[in-house]
């Protein structure tokens, strides 16, 4: 999985590429941890090139929904991905954006 930072008049956006599954959903965390961390508080994460989520990394999405003192919008999230969310319920409590 690729995973690019980048920040526009104070909010950072992380993309995601590739594949969210147990093998780099530790990596992903660890990045995401490490930007609440550091007080971004304001979070966009834009899912258009990321294939497939696990259950590994719905928990992980999870962990930084809860973690989260700030806003956090999720963009351009691929049907795929979308559906797990969904049976996930956590469509239900994330902002998603189009």
């Amino acid at each position: 999985m690729n995973i690019i930072t980048k920040t526009v008049d104070g909010q950072t956006t992380v993309i995601l590429e590739g594949m969210l599954d147990s093998s780099s959903a530790a990596s992903f965390q660890e990045l995401a941890g490490k930007l609440l961390e550091e007080g971004k508080k304001d979070l966009a994460f834009d899912l258009s090139g990321l294939e497939y989520t696990s259950s590994q990394g719905v928990r992980t999405f999870l962990t930084l929904l809860k973690r989260s003192e700030g806003k956090m919008v999720f963009r351009h999230i691929r049907p795929a991905v979308r559906e797990v969310f969904d049976m996930a319920g956590l469509s239900q409590i994330m902002d998603i954006e189009d």
